[in-house]
């Protein structure tokens, strides 16, 4: 009877390891494990500020749970960057490279100050403040300016500009949207962005 037991161990463990996919709410599964409903966990170690860790998304045609694919010195999706530019031309940055790769990050200037007070260049009116990130040359770069405006005394002064760098594998990039106001205050795009 021991043997009996001992052989059919063996032949459910032959089994497991020769056809080792397990289907839950699945007739034939088609992966490792192949899920058809909710997931639930349950007693998760909260995460460490090593950011030694992955993070798992659903590929909406596969269906498959996927690592997102990060660089080897940075494994969080987004990241929160405060540059302090300092000694700039008067108000102008022209091309600062942040050295950020375009090819696995999206930069978004989410915040910007200025240290001193401006005034127009020539008399008149100067524009508000213009500033944005841009890609050159596979990085990431930032162009501040109050266009038309100058410091006084032409001191030279300090942008701080506040950047969320996000992992590219979690964004989606829709197309422009272009509106002709037509002197118009009031007006929205003709249909919803495509993709949302």
């Amino acid at each position: 009877m021991i043997k009996f037991k001992l052989l059919v161990s063996f032949l459910s463990f032959l089994s497991l390891t020769c056809f080792s996919q397990v289907g839950i709410g699945v007739k034939t599964p088609r992966a490792t494990l192949d899920v058809n409903g909710n997931l639930k966990v349950r007693g998760t170690a909260p995460i460490s500020s090593s950011g030694n860790f992955t993070s798992l998304v659903v590929d909406r045609e596969t269906r498959e749970i996927k690592g997102i694919r990060y660089s080897l010195s940075n494994t969080y999706s987004m990241n929160y960057i405060v540059y302090n530019i300092n000694n700039v031309d008067k108000d102008w940055i022209k091309n600062f490279n942040t050295k950020i790769s375009a090819t696995d990050y999206t930069l978004v200037v989410v915040g910007s100050s200025f240290d001193i007070n401006l005034k127009p260049a020539a008399g008149g009116d100067y524009n508000s403040c213009n500033i944005y990130a841009f890609e050159q040359g596979g990085t990431w770069r930032i162009s501040a300016d109050y266009h038309d405006g100058t410091t006084y005394n032409g001191a030279n002064g300090s942008w701080k500009v506040y950047c969320l760098a996000i992992n590219k594998s979690i964004i989606k990039t829709i197309p422009p949207i272009t509106v002709n106001m037509n002197r118009q205050p009031d007006k929205s795009v003709p249909n919803p962005p495509v993709g949302l």
